[in-house]
């Protein structure tokens, strides 16, 4: 039996086709890990700006209680649903009218009335009014790469101290 040889035709340009979709890959594969680093530093930057505005919110419920610390009368003198900024004037913290930026970061503080039921002490909105603490509202703004952003944290602020 007789087996016939073919003869292979030159087959030009493989090489080349192997070439192109080679770097096509790579060029994928590149384009894919550029994407990822754009979102990682992105990501990383709100991060950031992030933690900044936590430590701006810690920080203004503390100098607000530096304010409660130095004379209650301090706190009663700030009318509610008033926006007031911290500034730190001649060594202790002091509200004001004027905003205050801080880098990027604008803080302000909001303060208004607590109603209490007289019987339990429980926080009611409907119950009475108690003299003697204040809600406060702390709202850190900045102007971030996607737009405005803020953060907000509530606490309470109470006279516990007879002066």
């Amino acid at each position: 039996m007789r087996y016939r040889r073919y003869k292979q035709t030159p087959q030009y340009g493989v090489g080349l086709i192997e070439v192109v979709v080679g770097v096509a890959v790579v060029v994928i594969v590149l384009l894919g890990l550029v994407g990822a680093y754009v979102t990682f530093v992105r990501t990383a930057r709100h991060n950031t700006e992030l933690l900044k505005a936590t430590y701006l919110l810690q920080e203004g419920i503390e100098a607000v209680r530096i304010i409660r610390d130095n004379g209650w009368s301090n706190i009663d003198a700030l009318a509610n649903t008033t926006t007031y900024y911290l500034a730190f004037d001649e060594g202790t913290w002091v509200a004001t009218t004027t905003p205050e930026v801080i880098g990027s970061f604008t803080r302000s503080i909001l303060l208004s009335e607590v109603r209490r039921n007289n019987a339990t002490f429980d926080i009611e909105p409907t119950g009475n009014l108690d003299d003697r603490s204040r809600a406060l509202s702390v709202t850190v703004s900045w102007e971030s790469t996607d737009g405005p952003r803020a953060e907000t944290l509530e606490a309470y602020i109470t006279k516990f101290i007879e002066a």
